[in-house]
């Protein structure tokens, strides 16, 4: 087996071991964790849907429909943030079980070049066995055909997206999309390159995939590496998190030969006859500090994020490969490429650790944009804040409305109200009627004290809780405003006085005179001044404005506690309401913080 054999040979073994390791962590994985970010957000939105009770719609309408479509629509501008990175997995989802490797440089940097390479192009034709060509019984390493999977500002059609089988390359700009191949535990996804005048354009769609990379392949060619303005471009991606590989490319150069005298040899068309050789070793250790600097430069920890950088000429590579020549191969640097990923991935249970914190470092990232917010989102936190600063407001008026005090005047306003009423009732009974009881229409009276009530509280109420107020139920002041029936009497007054009257009375019998009438017969009489008492009854007509005074009295009684209970339940309806609903949504909201927190801990632990 010779050099270019075994290193082959070792790159892909290795992606074997990568494979199966990653067999268990699949989009169930990612699921699960989103499912732990989701289920909860779920549940607190459930606390602010609209209720379709009679008796809270008017009120839930009025005051909350805002606050409510606050918190939902915050809600879902945290899960259409969260959808954009799903997106991203779903286009990556062969990537759940391989190592996601985003080549990411300069336009012309030789990113396809690679790719075509890593995929076999040359290496199928080998002179010699290779997992691609094996020459016996084994099958050969196959890789899936590349597929765009995303264009800028263009939808990709899945139905003629059969994918082909080589990147395009050439002296001009090629790659105008992202584009995935995939196979043996790994994903190898070509980005559009920066440095021409699609920038603007390709920028983010190229940054948006670099971001779900576990190795960033960063590629800058040897002509002009470690430039201040690339480096800019790669900043962002610089973290302790992210394994990345600074991969200068076409360190080759040509050498004129020499013969065992030290001239140069011509050919039989008299040109020099050149070598392809590497570049030498000092001048590659130079382009990669330089790389490394450039990044230091813009403030980035290389470090902290084990930043390496290597010098290759995949060029050189491939003529090893074709002509079988291992110093070729050796001094293209391609092992020594190859070398990164064990470095990356050197065993199991580092392939298990990084390929969780993919999707583990993804979902920090978002359950801490739901806990902190940013300029454009508010966080949960603060939900939570503006709903303790309502409910503390909603009780404080709450506990400020005095019901007894405001029933009192909704009384005396409704009795106001009705007293014409009353009256012409009281006095309108008694025209023309010569009977002693005369019924009063205690019913018109009702209903005029149902109707004053009616409109009287709900102007109190209205004017107490405003924005709150639920309008009340007319049947129920009809029901709780009833006098009782009543008669108008005829009233009469009687005086007494005395009279000076003559009385005969019969004189004692022993007297000479009467026993001188009684001889003839005859009963003797005297006469006398006596006082006598005598009474006059007069009649005052009927007792209309005691029986008015009685009702209108009664009607106030009523009217108060009428007033009293119906106050009480639009305070309940309305201020108690409101306040238990959103004391209902910040505790759904306090637990949905709780949650996320309590997970983004277990998260911080995995990584």
């Amino acid at each position: 087996m010779n050099e270019i054999q075994r290193s082959v040979g070792e790159f892909h073994n290795h992606l074997k071991m990568i494979e199966k390791a990653l067999k268990q962590f699949t989009e169930e994985t990612r699921q699960e964790e989103e499912k732990r970010v989701s289920e909860p957000i779920k549940l607190a939105v459930a606390r602010f849907e609209l209720k379709k009770d009679s008796k809270l719609s008017k009120a839930v309408d009025k005051m909350m429909k805002d606050n409510f479509d606050n918190v939902r629509n915050t809600f879902d501008d945290w899960m259409r943030e969260n959808n954009k990175r799903s997106n991203v997995k779903k286009a990556l989802k062969e990537s759940a079980e391989g190592l996601i490797v985003a080549v990411f440089g300069r336009t012309n940097a030789g990113k396809s070049t690679l790719g075509n390479f890593i995929r076999g192009k040359t290496l199928r034709k080998a002179p010699f066995p290779t997992p691609y060509n094996p020459q016996d019984e084994s099958e050969p390493i196959t890789f899936s055909k590349i597929r765009v999977i995303e264009r800028a500002g263009e939808e990709i059609n899945a139905s003629k997206n059969a994918g082909f089988d080589w990147f395009k390359v050439g002296a001009t700009e090629t790659t105008k999309e992202a584009q995935i191949f995939t196979g043996h535990g790994m994903t190898w996804m070509d980005t559009p390159g920066f440095g021409s005048n699609n920038d603007e354009k390709l920028g983010g769609l190229a940054a948006k995939y670099v971001e779900q990379a576990d190795l960033i392949l960063y590629l800058d060619f040897s002509d002009s590496p470690g430039l201040r303005e690339h480096a800019e471009k790669l900043k962002p991606f610089m973290t302790k998190q992210r394994k990345v590989c600074l991969v200068i490319t076409r360190s080759d150069k040509y050498e004129n030969k020499y013969d065992e005298n030290g001239k140069v040899i011509f050919d039989s068309n008299n040109k020099k006859v050149q070598d392809h050789v590497g570049k030498a070793e000092q001048d590659r250790e130079a382009q990669q500090n330089q790389e490394l600097k450039a990044l230091r430069d813009v403030g980035c920890d290389t470090k902290a994020c084990d930043a390496q950088a290597i010098s290759i000429s995949t060029l050189l590579a491939n003529e090893g490969i074709e002509e079988n020549d291992e110093r070729k191969y050796k001094e293209s640097n391609i092992d020594l490429f190859f070398q990164q990923f064990k470095r990356v991935m050197p065993d199991e249970e580092t392939v298990r650790k990084l390929k969780r914190n993919g999707p583990t470092v993804a979902m920090i990232q978002f359950i801490n944009l739901i806990l902190t917010g940013d300029e454009k989102l508010p966080s949960l936190s603060s939900l939570i804040g503006d709903l303790d600063a309502k409910i503390d407001n909603l009780k404080k008026l709450s506990d400020e409305l005095k019901i007894d005090d405001e029933a009192g005047k909704v009384a005396r306003a409704t009795v106001a109200d009705v007293n014409n009423v009353v009256w012409e009732q009281t006095e309108g009974a008694v025209r023309d009627s010569k009977e002693d009881a005369i019924p009063i229409d205690v019913d018109r009276i009702n209903d005029a004290i149902a109707k004053a009530l009616y409109k009287r509280t709900n102007e109190r109420a209205a004017r107490l809780l405003k924005d709150f107020f639920v309008e009340g139920d007319a049947s129920g002041f009809n029901a709780s405003a009833k006098l009782n029936t009543v008669s108008l009497n005829r009233v009469t007054e009687t005086h007494e006085y005395e009279v000076t009257e003559t009385e005969s009375y019969v004189r004692d019998p022993n007297g000479i005179w009467e026993n001188v009438c009684s001889f003839f017969g005859k009963t003797y009489r005297g006469r006398r001044m006596i006082k006598v008492k005598k009474q006059n009854v007069v009649d005052l007509g009927y007792n209309s404005a005691e029986i008015a005074k009685q009702i209108l009295d009664d009607a106030q009684k009523l009217a108060f506690e009428s007033a009293k209970e119906e106050l009480a339940n639009i305070k309940e309806r309305c201020l108690e309401a409101v306040i238990k609903t959103f004391e209902d949504g910040k505790d759904a909201l306090g637990n949905t913080r709780g949650e996320l927190e309590n997970f983004m801990k277990e998260l911080d632990a995995r990584c």
